[in-house]
């Protein structure tokens, strides 16, 4: 008999947004399902139905990203999170419902197959913050939208109500 492994952010008021504690355990987490031989699928969505994540909790950057030091540890953090999925042994899917912005975009392009409903929305705003990707994150996000994330991303045309708010 082989599991399923499920991860599920906590519902928050901000929309499932990642803080650093939740990076710290999404390595975490993936590394021991690696370990478990019980698991043969690792799936991620967000909680509530609302958002698989809606980027990183900027409400932690003015202590956890406030200089080049603690910007450049909270950089490695989310990057040993998102490398643990991208180099787990097991195929890993993200459930895409709602908001997927930023960091969320990329925890689901670091995964095998990304599953998106017809409210999935996505962005990557972090410009308007002035902030940047690293040029590795940035090759990976490539390769994910490239030939190789064509083949292994199942997409269907979902039918939208043209009238719907993009925020709805």
């Amino acid at each position: 008999m082989w599991r399923t492994a499920f991860a599920s952010s906590s519902p928050t008021a901000r929309r499932n947004a990642v803080s650093l504690d939740m990076w710290e355990a999404l390595g975490e987490i993936v590394e021991a399902w690696a370990r478990n031989p019980e698991v043969r699928v690792i799936v991620l969505r967000g909680a509530g139905g609302k958002a698989f994540v809606s980027g990183a909790d900027i409400s932690e950057f003015e202590e956890k990203r406030s200089s080049p030091e603690t910007t450049e540890a909270y950089r490695r953090t989310a990057e040993r999170g998102t490398l643990a999925l991208q180099h787990v042994d097991k195929p890993t899917i993200a459930m895409i419902e709602g908001f997927c912005v930023g960091g969320g975009v990329s925890v689901a392009l670091s995964c095998d197959l990304r599953i998106a409903t017809a409210s999935a929305r996505f962005a990557v705003p972090a410009a308007r913050l002035g902030l940047g990707y690293e040029m590795p994150g940035v090759r990976h996000r490539d390769a994910g939208t490239g030939a190789l994330g064509r083949e292994r991303t199942a997409t269907r045309p979902a039918k939208r109500d043209p009238h719907a708010s993009p925020l709805s």
